[in-house]
C-alpha cells in the first residue's frame, strides 16, 4: 500500500487539552470466521438439445499482520494491506465470473485470488480446490475453497448436483492481525432456446460461526437467466443473501433443514423469487440491529414465515430450504438464440484481532504508544495510514485517537 499513499500537504498536527486516556491489554488476541455455503440442484431444461454445462470459482485469501511496530507488516505471500477501493466483502467475484474468457487466472500480487471456469462433460464430473494463505510469524491464515459434483446428463434429462463455498479466517496475535477469505461457486447451463421455460429446485445450505465482534460473514445466492439476439436481457428469478457480524464471545448463523438459525447481533436475511416471470413468487426480508428485528417484511410463498418486529437474537424459526423455481421468460426473449441460466452461491468474510492503539506491540495502550504514532503522523509516512484510506491526513488521526481512549 505505501506505493498507493500520499500525504496531503499542509497537514497541522493539533494534540487534544486535557490528555487522553486509554486501558491496558491482554498480550494476546484471536478470531475466526468460518463459512459453508453449499447448493443442491436439479434443473429441467425440456427440449431436444444437449445442454452446455460450465462450472465457475472464485477464491480470495489474505492477511497482514503488524509486528514490532504498527506501520512494519510482514508479507506473507501477499502485499498488505489492500490498496484503495478494494471490495473488503469479495464481492467483485459476482461482477466477474460470467466474464471469464480463458479457463483459468490468478490474479497478480498482492491479490491472492484466483478464479476461471470448467467446462462439464455429459458424463459429469466432480473437483475441488482452494487459495490457501498462511502467515509466517504465527498461526493466523486464510482458506477459501470451492467444490462441485455434476452428475451425467443428456438430451431431455435433468441436470443436477451440487455446488459450494467454503472457508476460514483465523487471527492470532500480539499485536494486530487480520485475514480474509471469500469464495463462490456457479454452474452455468446453456441449451439454445430451450430454457425459456422450466423448473429449477435449488436447495441452499448456509452455515457459518464467527467469535468476535469483527467477524463479518456475508453470502449471496442469485439465479439468473440471460438470453441473446437483438432483444438481450436479463432477468433474476431468485435472489437470497445472509449478511451477518458476529458480536463478541461467539455467534453462529445458519439456513439448513427447512429451519433459520440467526445468531448474529447485526446483520439481513432476504430472500425473493421473482413474481413477474415465476409461477408462485414471495419476498422475506429481515433486517437486525442491536440484536433486535428491526424490520421483517413478508409476502407471496413467504408470507408469515419471519420473526415480528422486536424479537430478538438468537432467533430460530421455520423457513424452507427446498425451493421449487417454476419459470416462464417467453414472453421477454423475442428473438433470442441463445439461453444461459446462472446458479451461483458464495461466502466470506474478515476475521480481525489485536489492538490497534498498541502502536509499540507492548500488550499495553498507553503514552508510549500515542507518543509513537505521533511520529509516524509527522513523518506523513504509510505507517500512520490508520484507517488504511491510502491518504495520511486528520482522519488517520482521529481514528487512532478514539482507538486509544477506547483501549483494549
Amino acid at each position: 500500500m505505501a506505493q498507493n499513499t500520499r500525504t496531503r500537504t499542509g497537514l497541522a498536527l493539533f494534540l487534544l487539552a486535557g490528555g487522553l486516556s486509554a486501558g491496558s491489554a491482554n498480550a494476546q488476541w484471536t478470531a475466526s470466521d468460518t463459512y459453508e455455503v453449499r447448493h443442491d440442484f436439479l434443473v429441467t431444461p425440456g427440449g431436444n438439445v444437449t445442454p452446455r454445462v460450465k462450472f465457475f470459482y472464485f477464491q480470495h485469501a489474505w492477511l497482514y499482520e503488524y509486528m514490532g511496530a504498527w506501520g512494519a507488516y510482514t508479507q506473507a505471500g501477499v502485499a498488505p494491506p489492500q490498496g484503495p477501493g478494494f471490495d473488503l466483502l469479495g464481492t467483485e467475484g459476482y461482477a466477474n465470473l460470467m466474464l471469464m474468457n480463458y479457463p483459468r487466472h490468478a490474479a497478480n500480487p498482492p491479490t491472492n485470488c484466483l478464479w476461471g471456469w470448467v467446462d462439464i462433460p455429459d458424463t459429469g464430473k466432480t473437483d475441488w480446490g482452494c487459495t490457501r494463505v498462511l502467515s509466517p510469524n504465527s498461526n493466523s491464515h486464510a482458506n477459501a475453497c470451492t467444490d462441485y459434483l455434476v452428475a451425467s446428463y443428456g438430451v431431455g434429462t435433468p441436470i443436477q448436483g451440487y455446488i459450494r463455498a467454503m472457508g476460514n479466517a483465523y487471527s492470532y496475535t500480539y499485536s494486530y492481525t487480520e485475514t480474509y477469505a471469500f469464495s463462490a461457486a456457479a454452474i452455468l447451463i446453456e441449451a439454445g432456446t430451450q430454457l425459456a421455460s422450466g423448473q429449477i429446485v435449488w436447495t441452499p445450505w448456509m452455515d457459518s460461526v464467527h467469535d468476535s465482534s469483527h467477524s463479518i460473514a456475508v453470502r449471496k445466492d442469485p439465479i439468473t437467466i440471460s438470453w441473446d439476439g437483438s432483444s438481450a436481457g436479463e432477468v433474476t428469478l431468485l435472489d437470497a443473501d445472509m449478511n451477518v457480524r458476529g458480536e463478541a464471545g461467539g455467534g453462529a448463523s445458519s439456513w439448513k433443514g427447512d429451519v433459520v438459525e440467526f445468531g448474529a447481533s447485526e446483520g439481513v436475511f432476504y430472500v425473493d423469487i421473482n413474481p413477474a416471470v415465476t409461477k408462485k413468487g414471495g419476498t422475506a426480508r429481515m433486517e437486525v440491529t442491536n440484536g433486535v428485528v428491526v424490520v421483517s417484511n413478508d409476502s407471496g410463498a413467504f408470507d408469515g414465515l419471519l420473526p415480528a418486529v422486536g424479537a430478538q437474537t438468537p432467533l430460530k424459526f421455520d423457513f424452507p430450504s427446498k425451493l421449487n423455481v417454476i419459470y416462464d421468460i417467453t414472453p421477454h426473449i423475442g428473438n433470442a438464440s441463445n439461453i444461459g441460466l446462472y446458479m451461483g452461491g458464495g461466502a466470506g468474510g474478515p476475521a480481525r484481532a489485536g489492538c490497534p492503539a498498541d502502536v509499540d506491540a507492548s500488550g499495553f495502550v498507553d503514552t508510549d504508544d500515542f507518543d509513537a504514532f505521533v511520529g509516524m503522523f509527522t513523518e506523513g509516512g504509510p505507517a500512520a495510514d490508520f484507517d488504511h484510506s491510502g491518504f495520511v491526513d486528520t482522519d488517520d488521526y482521529d481514528a487512532f485517537v478514539r482507538a486509544f481512549e477506547s483501549g483494549c
